[in-house]
């Protein structure tokens, strides 16, 4: 997805779930602040640490090369009715590489949390 479609397409997801929680297992993910979460497990497989990664370093690109590995294998929202609670209101993401998924090798996935 890119430009308007993204746009539309969280427009979409807000009217579907409204003040709901928004878990879900696979497709896109929910985001609550950066949306470039795969290039971040990716960055994280290779043990750099995405928050003190500049942004403009040249090798940005190389390190994130097998980002579009990776899929979302589920969400958990902040609900209130099952008393969870992810930082302020937040939501924890894990993710997958697809080669790992189809050996149904989890140890190597990789878990987000995002607050609001």
């Amino acid at each position: 997805l890119s430009g308007d479609d993204v746009e539309t397409f969280f427009d979409m997801r807000s009217s579907i779930y409204g003040h709901h929680p928004h878990h879900q297992m696979g497709g896109y993910p929910d985001p609550i602040q950066n949306p470039e979460m795969d290039e971040d497990c990716e960055l994280a497989r290779q043990g750099v640490d995405s928050d003190t990664i500049d942004y403009e370093d040249p090798r940005l690109k190389e390190l994130t090369k097998g980002a579009a590995d990776w899929s979302l294998l589920f969400q958990i929202d902040t609900d209130d009715d099952l008393d969870l609670m992810w930082g302020d209101c937040g939501m924890l993401y894990f993710w997958i590489r697809r080669e790992d998924a189809k050996r149904l090798k989890f140890d190597e996935a990789w878990l987000i949390l995002q607050c609001s």
